[in-house]
């Protein structure tokens, strides 16, 4: 979840792509890894020490006994957001 969640943040924060894009990837790589656990994906933008970023949260529910979970783990990662000078 983690490296999902940063790949889709470090896609987002690309001058060219958006928050749907970032998210979309980020719900891609999930799917792959873990396969049909519902994961909750939310991308917004902010502020990190005066710079734009993004931040992409995940929520994924853990398994315990085959699809049956307790918890669930929840990570958030950031990326500034690539400015185009040209």
């Amino acid at each position: 979840a983690i490296s999902a969640a940063s790949e889709g943040a470090r896609l987002a924060a690309a001058h060219d792509r958006g928050l749907p894009e970032g998210e979309a990837r980020t719900r891609d790589l999930l799917e792959a890894s873990v396969g049909g656990l519902p994961a909750k994906v939310d991308a917004a933008t902010a502020t990190v020490g005066g710079a734009e970023a993004v931040v992409v949260e995940v929520e994924v529910p853990v398994p315990v006994f085959g699809l049956w979970g307790v918890g669930a783990i929840h990570v958030q990662a950031h990326a500034l957001k690539e400015v185009h000078r040209g």
